[in-house]
């Protein structure tokens, strides 16, 4: 499972509830435990790595780290996922911390994303079939834009 809001939405549609909650809650806990012992290990150059692969914007890095320094526990609880944690860790959070406030985070929002997507249960099946019927169609145009910037990029070197 992906821990973005619209990912866990969509799934939550799809599968069973106790399956989605079991599996949601044991993946996320995973997830962001993954990331703050990548963090802990790697510590800046783990974040420069992130920004690296573009799986983090330096920004939104810097943001993050900043909102830790001032209360860790807030940020942890409210914006739950990888990324966060991946900063505690570097920041050096007690374990004893990060875990006593990750753990209650990650359950809270999995079963948050469940029942919003099953409030948004209609608009998300109208959203998925336009996606199936037009899925082809839709990747032709996306790879389409990739090309186009790829090509922008090297033109511009």
């Amino acid at each position: 499972l992906s821990p973005f809001l619209h990912h866990l939405m969509l799934t939550s549609t799809l599968i069973s509830p106790p399956l989605f909650l079991f599996f949601g809650i044991i993946v996320s806990i995973f997830q962001c435990s993954v990331g703050y012992e990548f963090g802990i290990k790697h510590g800046v150059s783990g974040l420069k790595w992130m920004e690296k692969h573009r799986l983090a914007a330096g920004s939104k890095i810097d943001l993050l780290t900043q909102w830790l320094q001032y209360s860790s526990a807030l940020i942890l609880f409210l914006i739950p996922g990888p990324l966060v944690a991946l900063i505690a860790g570097v920041s050096r959070l007690a374990p004893k911390r990060f875990y006593a406030i990750m753990i209650p985070s990650q359950i809270i929002w999995i079963i948050a994303c469940f029942y919003l997507g099953v409030e948004l249960k209609s608009y998300l099946t109208m959203a998925k079939t336009f996606i199936v019927e037009n899925g082809i169609f839709i990747t032709c145009i996306l790879i389409v834009i990739k090309l186009l910037q790829t090509w922008k990029k090297k033109s511009e070197h």
